[in-house]
């Protein structure tokens, strides 16, 4: 599936968010090619976790944005503090 096809699926507002299970119902490709199609895609598609599902943000929630990048920039932390522990068990710094 091209990045312009799942666009086309992913509705603009918060209000409007669609699951992940549903997009996989209407594409009939699995969790991980959609997650893959999303990243890839050249407009923003965010979740924020709540169940909601993804979605193209409006031009009125910027709150919602930077809620999204708080997110994102916590879970990044996190990873990479697991990668130095990873490191550290290899006696690399």
């Amino acid at each position: 599936m091209k990045a312009i096809d799942i666009e086309d699926l992913i509705p603009y507002g918060h209000d409007h968010a669609v699951t992940l299970e549903d997009l996989a119902w209407q594409t009939d490709l699995d969790k991980r090619s959609i997650r893959q199609a999303i990243a890839d895609s050249r407009e923003l598609i965010i979740n924020l976790q709540d169940g909601q599902g993804y979605f193209k943000p409006a031009a009125d929630e910027g709150n919602l944005v930077n809620e999204w990048i708080f997110l994102m920039d916590s879970r990044a932390r996190e990873i990479s503090k697991r990668v130095r522990r990873a490191r550290k068990w290899f006696g690399r710094p």
